[in-house]
């Protein structure tokens, strides 16, 4: 998607060829967003694929999109996930 690689087998992710490094939980979410472009998908949905439980109390997926956010834009210079407020998160392709 626009210079940007996501191999799911090897766990990795690249953009124009040049690696980025995510955490286990960062590219969890990122293959979880990016399978889904332009769609919403909710924090408590996140939350439990990312944990298996969900708790409006945990904020961890607002941690893990905050660095997850960081690191794409880093490397390619734009914004690739979208804050929907009150809602959750998506990711622009």
């Amino acid at each position: 998607m626009g210079g940007l690689e996501i191999d799911s087998e090897k766990y990795s992710v690249a953009f124009n060829n040049s690696p980025i490094k995510l955490t286990p939980n960062e590219f969890k979410l990122l293959v979880l967003l990016a399978s889904r472009p332009n769609q919403t998908l909710t924090r408590e949905g996140l939350l439990e694929d990312l944990h298996g439980t969900a708790s409006s109390m945990d904020r961890s997926v607002d941690s893990h999109i905050k660095n997850l956010r960081k690191k794409l834009e880093s490397a390619s210079g734009r914004s690739m996930i979208e804050t929907v407020y009150g809602i959750g998160y998506r990711f622009i392709e």
